[in-house]
């Protein structure tokens, strides 16, 4: 995906995570965790360990759900009066594993949508609110290294002590302080550089061309057939899933198995595509 012009990017990323919101049917879900995972393995070079960790998330939300949601018609104990279902705890795992899913995804958008490209996607519709939007998202990520260096630098020289409550919230009030003073002077030097660059004399431009060429044609035009055969499936009701208060699945129709390859196909187009790529790399050279 991260050859593909952002458009088509943006497009799929946008339906894969709206399709994995909306989802609950255990076998879509099943298949979203698996093919999310593939490609953050793919687009985010993150590692099995850091996905194993998810196990505890999935294990945390799968156990405390049924102690906040006691609806359910199957009882598996109770305590202090209140029941814990076998509804709940099969509803908490599918919130878990939706829960996972969505962070997949997210990852992969972060990694393959990068400031310039959204830019570039919303500059000539919303361009001072893109900008904005853009330069925020890349601050947030300085001022959180700039913080922990702050109180790292005051530790070392023992400027932040081990004491009370009182001890903790002055070193905490000092350190924003110091943060506050860093980002203001930021933001005057990035005023200043913008103001000398001729920011708002006239229309915007982009620095960065992502041309439309024919894979991005072909892999849009799979997109779009892909996400409508799945809306037709959902609007049948195939991907119909509810779990109190008793658990009650869509029967297996055309409808169901139209949308389970469909949505299989949709979400493994940008892994093969990264593999045939990488593939027709090694062929061409080969051949020098």
């Amino acid at each position: 995906m991260k050859n593909l012009n952002p458009v088509v990017s943006f497009i799929y990323l946008c339906g894969v995570i709206f399709l994995g919101i909306l989802l609950l049917h255990p076998v879509y879900l099943t298949l979203s965790v698996i093919l999310s995972f593939i490609a953050t393995l793919r687009y985010c070079k993150s590692s099995v360990r850091k996905h194993l960790s998810y196990l505890l998330i999935i294990i945390f939300l799968t156990i405390t759900n049924p102690l906040l949601n006691t609806g359910g018609d199957t009882v598996i104990f109770e305590y202090f009066g209140r029941a814990y279902t076998f509804e709940a705890l099969i509803y908490g795992f599918v919130l878990a594993m939706l829960f996972i899913t969505v962070l997949n995804w997210f990852s992969c958008y972060t990694a393959v949508i990068t400031s310039s490209k959204f830019i570039y996607i919303f500059g000539k519709i919303l361009p001072a609110s893109s900008l904005l939007f853009s330069m925020v998202s890349r601050f947030i990520h300085i001022y959180s290294i700039k913080a922990r260096l702050i109180i790292s630098s005051r530790r070392g020289i023992g400027l932040a002590g081990n004491g009370g409550v009182a001890d903790t919230a002055k070193n905490a009030g000092v350190s924003l302080s110091a943060l506050t003073s860093a980002v203001l002077e930021d933001s005057l030097t990035t005023a200043n550089s913008m103001k000398a660059r001729g920011y708002g004399v006239s229309k915007r431009t982009s620095y960065a061309h992502y041309p439309f060429r024919r894979k991005d044609f072909v892999f849009l035009s799979f997109t779009v057939i892909l996400l409508a055969s799945m809306f037709y499936s959902i609007t049948q009701g195939a991907t119909r899933a509810q779990f109190i208060p008793s658990i009650d699945i869509a029967s297996r129709n055309t409808s169901y198995y139209l949308g389970v390859v469909s949505y299989t196909l949709l979400l493994i187009l940008p892994t093969a595509l990264s593999i045939l790529e990488e593939i027709k790399w090694n062929i061409l050279r080969h051949k020098i």
